[in-house]
């Protein structure tokens, strides 16, 4: 799959949220929104969603596809948010596949084109509880990391009342951390020069 374009375009590699879908409703020069995973019950997920994306951003060209299989032309900036990069169905084949989408960002964005992303790095194991409560929902969050196998798992409850009752949800997330310095080192090696925020 090709999209190209001579007009400036922001390429999202996310899954969507209503905080994505309004911050991109304010970018007049926004025209391509990609998904990203290699995951069935994230794409599905994804699906649900591009619905009202397209419909609150009536200037961009939403996909519903995988960042890995699309290939985008004339594009001046990259923005894979929310972590998608660390969600893989094949925990083995992600260290690849992210390197193959840089080298290919690289290669398509022009001088003082940027690639902005977030991901969960390699280091002090991520373990622990959270939880945020509201007037009528609570979110509770359990995260174990095998830093042996690379694999983060996030447990997440919700609940939210609903007619005077409460419903509970349940989700299991497994992620692949990333090599951080490997990851710059190659970035660096293709030319693009890298900052890191740190959270």
């Amino acid at each position: 799959m090709r999209f190209e374009s001579t007009s400036s375009i922001k390429f999202s590699v996310s899954c969507w949220t209503a905080e994505f879908a309004n911050l991109y409703a304010g970018l007049k020069t926004f025209g391509i929104v990609g998904y990203i995973s290699t995951v069935s019950r994230i794409r599905s997920l994804s699906a649900k969603m591009a619905s009202p994306a397209r419909a609150n951003i009536s200037q961009a060209k939403v996909l519903h596809t995988s960042a890995y299989e699309v290939e985008v032309r004339g594009c001046d900036a990259v923005l894979a948010a929310g972590e998608a990069l660390t969600y893989h169905a094949d925990p083995v084949d992600a260290d690849h596949l992210v390197n193959s989408l840089f080298q290919r960002v690289a290669q398509l964005l022009p001088t003082g084109g940027m690639l902005i992303f977030d991901l969960i790095g390699l280091g002090e194991p991520l373990t622990g509880g959270s939880w945020r409560p509201g007037d009528d929902w609570a979110v509770l969050v359990e995260t174990v990391e095998d830093q042996t196998e690379r694999k983060l798992i996030r447990n997440i409850d919700t609940f939210c009342q609903l007619n005077g009752s409460y419903r509970r949800g349940h989700e299991v997330h497994s992620v692949r951390p990333l090599d951080v310095s490997q990851l710059r080192g190659q970035l660096a090696g293709w030319g693009v020069v890298t900052e890191r925020a740190q959270s």
